[in-house]
């Protein structure tokens, strides 16, 4: 991650937070450099991605549980 950031887009977190702050997203400079940063991205990249397999697999066993089967006795 830090290789793609410093190579490809080394100008993404300056400009977003820019962005930010013009638009009134964040109301100050500080505010915007503190959520927009690349530690805070790899860490809502890790619990997104936690929080999306866990609904994926709840919504998967919904789909593929099987049914109980009734036992005849004789």
């Amino acid at each position: 991650m830090d290789y793609f950031y410093h190579h490809h887009t080394p100008e993404y977190f300056p400009n977003v937070i820019a962005h930010a702050v013009e638009t009134g997203y964040h109301e100050s400079l500080e505010a915007a450099e503190a959520y927009f940063n690349l530690e805070n991205y790899m860490k809502q990249s890790v619990i997104g991605a936690l929080a999306m397999g866990v609904i994926t697999s709840a919504v998967v066993a919904l789909f593929v549980r099987t049914k109980k089967s009734k036992t005849v006795i004789d």
